[in-house]
């Protein structure tokens, strides 16, 4: 005999991942509703660790408003049970964050040089 399910098939992550990336969206949340377990599931997506927590809140948010009982909440992919998972989005956050500064800072220096060269001439 198969073994029984044991709750609704969830909507893996990479779902609305694959949305936010295609339709180039930070944050992607997906309610649906599973008629067979009279429960709500939601699946989320974001680009940095902020927007990860948006997304928690607001698929939160969605099932308050729609009625649903958050404290019977279930968590099956959650970006915060795994320490290891924010810390590396973390860094990966503000490496790129380093990056962008560093990019203005030259132009910066750029606009500097011209604007000496202009009253030097």
């Amino acid at each position: 005999m198969a073994d029984q399910p044991t709750g609704p098939k969830n909507i893996p992550s990479s779902v609305p991942g694959l949305i936010g990336a295609e339709y180039d969206k930070a944050i992607v949340v997906i309610v649906s509703y599973d008629l067979k377990w009279n429960m709500f599931c939601c699946s989320t997506y974001g680009t940095t660790p902020g927007a990860k927590d948006l997304a928690a809140q607001w698929s939160d948010k969605c099932v308050a408003a729609l009625g649903g009982d958050i404290g019977a909440k279930q968590t099956y992919e959650d970006f915060h049970a795994t320490p290891e998972a924010v810390y590396k989005a973390q860094v990966d956050e503000l490496r790129q964050r380093v990056v962008e500064q560093e990019a203005i800072i030259e132009a910066l220096k750029k606009q500097i040089e011209r604007r000496n060269n202009l009253v030097v001439m």
